[in-house]
């Protein structure tokens, strides 16, 4: 949510999220299939 809140969904980088989270970004990719996804199950659930 930090990164989303900080640089908007454009400039959000999954990169940051990966790496702020401690976890591989593939993992994020291969899980929510792309970022608009992961903004959209953050912010509307």
């Amino acid at each position: 949510m930090e990164e989303f809140s900080s640089y908007g969904i454009a400039g959000a980088r999954v990169e940051r999220i990966a790496k702020n989270a401690g976890c591989n970004k593939n993992m994020i990719f291969i899980y929510f299939g792309n970022k608009e996804t992961l903004f959209t199950t953050l912010f509307l659930k």
